[in-house]
């Protein structure tokens, strides 16, 4: 994570889209999904947009007819072939059990 000393381990079935990675989700379920935003100004937002989207279960929550959103965390990660600062977001579409 950029400013940190975490690292964040992901999982892609395809490797050459990192290159052209540009954010990074979290599931709202996510441990770190408290620790990154508590006691931040997107606390709050975060928090309301955590509850709000795990009263869905992981079927709507991915349907291809469901709207994707996310909210910003206030964080950055970095994209670990360019080195670029990246934002991470929680997202509704992301499962924590994958």
């Amino acid at each position: 994570m950029a400013d940190s000393d975490h690292v964040i381990e992901v999982f892609t079935t395809r490797q050459d889209t990192v290159f052209g990675a540009t954010f990074m989700c979290f599931a709202p379920e996510h441990p770190l999904v408290k620790e990154l935003t508590e006691g931040t100004p997107h606390e709050k937002e975060v928090q309301e947009f955590v509850e709000k989207t795990l009263k869905v279960d992981a079927f709507m929550r991915t349907a291809d007819f469901t709207v994707k959103e996310g909210v910003f965390t206030g964080t950055y990660c970095l994209n670990p072939v360019t080195g670029e600062k990246m934002p991470i977001y929680v997202a509704n579409f992301v499962l924590y059990e994958y």
